[in-house]
């Protein structure tokens, strides 16, 4: 077939080929991330101009990054002059729109229980009322390389279902699984009172009956996963076994030597927990929240080579959803490695254990160096481009980024041994 044939089934076809609409996605997503990082420099130079505000808060709702966004109109609302205050009430209710997802029985549960006043409730809140923002970010990136309607879908660790309504929304035959059998519950009962039809299951993925019962999908989502069990690799296996020939897997993993979790992890908001070892992981965390042992929920963080490994050993291989190969990338972290070394000169938490606190001390202070080293090495490769972008894509991946994000395809063929 020649390209005017091509072009003609094309025109003539009910709906736009894929290759199309994944072109579209991948172009939108590259315009608005540019614009976005631009404007958030401009931002950083220039903090006192509203237009820069106001411009970056428009693009991040452009984008859907409705949280981002509300976060900068919030601090336009700050001494905001008469004439501007509606622009702002209307960015701001606009930001808030998906609060329309959040049934009455569910905003409740956020306002409660561990939500209210449990170890890092503010942040773990947060995270919750983001999660339809987080899911369709999820859609956008995995749009960029496949189209999702009518395709098969796992997310595993489905929590309270943001994920699932995301993708179901897309026109995907999407099923949930959870271990979890209260946030598994509540995010049944969200669904069923959104009035939507999703399977949603509470199991294991590690147990050979529930896969069998699953089967096999064109798309696996595991976000924030794979840092809270004690057997990555085992669950690495069972996401593989059920992805079909040629299936893509989004994963999202925290980078424990990410600057921004280093000063304050993720989870528990505790400086420099991430860069201890489990058990002294937990000892800090007791003594931080007087909790007990077994409601610590974080497993064993890896590298990202670990888990790049693990799934090619299982015939998917994992791509990186980003890339960092300028300068500006690298010395757009100079501030918070800065924020770092003024943190260590503070005690790292009160009647912490010395030991640990020394670790601490240890480690924190190595990535500041490897920074700077870093840093140095890549001026001295100004004029070797090639070379340039790959040192400052290994910097930022390894120091830098809090967290990962990738897309894996499983081979066609026969899975390696």
């Amino acid at each position: 077939m020649n390209v005017l044939e091509t072009q003609v089934r094309e025109d003539t076809a009910e709906q736009a080929p894929d290759h199309l609409l994944t072109g579209a996605f991948r172009k939108w997503r590259m315009a608005t991330a540019e614009l976005s990082n631009d404007l958030r420099g401009l931002a950083q130079r220039y903090p006192k101009d509203r237009d820069v505000r106001f411009l970056l808060a428009e693009i991040l709702h452009g984008a859907g990054q409705h949280d981002l966004a509300l976060a900068e109109f919030s601090t336009l609302a700050e001494d905001c002059p008469s004439n501007e205050c509606q622009r702002v009430r209307q960015g701001t209710s606009q930001c808030l729109a998906d609060r329309g997802y959040y049934p009455a029985a569910f905003t409740q549960r956020l306002s409660s229980g561990e939500f209210a006043n449990g170890s890092n409730a503010p942040v773990w809140r947060d995270y919750a009322w983001r999660e339809i923002q987080r899911g369709r970010e999820i859609v956008r990136i995995i749009r960029q390389v496949a189209p999702l309607r009518g395709k098969r879908v796992l997310d595993v660790g489905s929590g309270y279902g943001g994920t699932l309504l995301s993708m179901a929304e897309q026109g995907a035959a999407v099923e949930g699984i959870e271990i979890d059998p209260e946030r598994a519950h509540l995010g049944q009962q969200r669904i069923a009172d959104l009035g939507m039809e999703i399977p949603y299951r509470e199991g294991d993925i590690c147990d050979a009956s529930t896969c069998e019962q699953l089967g096999t999908f064109d798309v696996v989502v595991c976000q924030d996963v794979l840092e809270h069990v004690l057997d990555p690799t085992a669950v690495i296996e069972s996401l593989c076994r059920m992805m079909r020939p040629g299936a893509i897997i989004y994963i999202q993993i925290p980078n424990k030597y990410g600057i921004d979790q280093l000063l304050s992890d993720h989870h528990y908001a505790l400086t420099g927990i991430t860069v201890l070892s489990r058990p002294q992981a937990i000892e800090y965390w007791q003594h931080a929240t007087g909790e007990a042992a077994e409601h610590y929920g974080v497993g064993y963080e890896r590298a990202e080579k670990f888990y790049m490994s693990a799934f090619r050993r299982s015939g998917v291989t994992l791509n990186p959803v980003e890339r960092y190969p300028s300068v500006d990338h690298v010395t757009w972290f100079a501030p918070l490695v800065s924020q770092m070394c003024t943190r260590l000169q503070s005690e790292i938490h009160p009647g912490l254990r010395p030991a640990l606190q020394k670790r601490i001390r240890l480690r924190m202070t190595r990535v500041a160096q490897l920074y700077a080293h870093a840093s140095e090495q890549i001026i001295a490769l100004q004029n070797r481009p090639d070379l340039l972008e790959v040192a400052c894509d290994a910097v930022v991946r390894r120091l830098c980024l809090g967290l990962w994000r990738f897309i894996g395809i499983k081979n066609q063929g026969k899975t390696p041994a």
